[in-house]
């Protein structure tokens, strides 16, 4: 009897790595699929995320289907222009320079692009208003904002849901000593 407790024992003790192991891999291979799954319907898309982008805003503007039609390509086009000068101002502010001269000439570069990008805006907003209404196009630029804040804010409160999502510990209102979490 006592050579089978003591068989029973070591052949416990020798599988019970081999059992705790096979447990959180069961558990976690279904949460490891979700979160897997919920990456691949999350890629940001920036077409499709214009394209939602202009369609909402020009529907909250007021936008008939025929100015929709005529707006759409040539907004996209400024914002196209835009994007490649807000791409030169973010490689020079990634840079590291070493002297005062380097950076008064990275400076200068900088804030000449940033006038390149409001003549560019200024100028395409002349073409907008010959196809809407400069009060449309002004409501389209407010709802344009709005829906960019909007955005920001729910890819926030995302982030903070995967953050605060767990045990809270301490007092009511509090996770981790973090602060308040809503």
């Amino acid at each position: 009897m006592k050579t089978m407790t003591k068989t029973l024992i070591i052949l416990s003790l020798a599988l019970a790595p081999l059992l705790g192991h096979a447990q959180p891999q069961q558990w976690q291979a279904p949460h490891q699929q979700r979160e897997q799954a919920g990456k691949q319907q999350q890629r940001f898309d920036p077409q499709k995320f214009q394209q939602i982008m202009i369609a909402s805003c020009a529907r909250e503007a007021g936008f008939t289907e025929a100015e929709t039609q005529a707006f759409t390509p040539i907004y996209k086009e400024m914002k196209e222009k835009q994007w490649k000068l807000g791409m030169q101002v973010h490689e020079l502010k990634s840079k590291r320079y070493n002297a005062e001269k380097e950076y008064l000439g990275a400076l200068n570069k900088i804030k000449a692009l940033q006038v390149e990008m409001a003549e560019v805006e200024a100028a395409y907003f002349k073409k907008l208003c010959k196809i809407v209404s400069p009060e449309k196009l002004f409501k389209f630029m407010l709802a344009e904002d709005k829906y960019h804040r909007q955005m920001v804010r729910g890819s926030n409160q995302q982030r903070n849901n995967k953050q605060h999502s767990g045990v809270h510990w301490g007092r009511p209102g509090f996770n981790n000593g973090l602060g308040n979490v809503r």
